[in-house]
């Protein structure tokens, strides 16, 4: 069990992330039709149906993988506002790049890299719109 790094602040901070990039970029976009509709809209889904669902699974799947150890992590480690200071029972782990690619997160980091050349496309005028796409001007 991983608990080290960001997660001896939190328990889901590729949840976090992921709501703070949602944020991000629909604020980034500027588009009244993303600002009041979208964005709105998929940050209730994102907290109301995605992550309460996710967290009974996953916290199933890891008791029972992981029993009293994830027990008291569970209790001390908070799920989406991080700790000040880390966790002190965290397991002290270097950084692996193999787990970072089991774990599916080169996907994470290529969405967001996207999102971003996108975005710098469209306001720099590279990226012609299309389709009335409402980011960049």
């Amino acid at each position: 069990m991983i608990s080290s790094g960001p997660y001896a602040h939190v328990r889901n901070p590729l949840y976090l992330g992921t709501l703070l990039n949602l944020f991000g970029f629909g604020l980034a976009a500027g588009h009244p039709v993303i600002l009041y509709g979208l964005l709105p809209a998929g940050l209730l889904v994102f907290a109301l149906y995605y992550v309460p669902k996710k967290e009974r699974v996953e916290s199933e799947r890891l008791r029972k993988r992981f029993g009293a150890e994830f027990e008291e992590y569970h209790d001390a480690v908070p799920g989406y506002l991080p700790r000040l200071t880390p966790w002190p029972k965290a397991k002290r782990e270097r950084m692996s790049f193999a787990l970072v690619v089991e774990n599916s997160e080169l996907e994470t980091l290529a969405l967001i890299l996207l999102g971003l050349g996108v975005m710098v496309g469209r306001f720099t005028g590279v990226i012609p719109p299309y389709l009335g796409l409402p980011i960049g001007g």
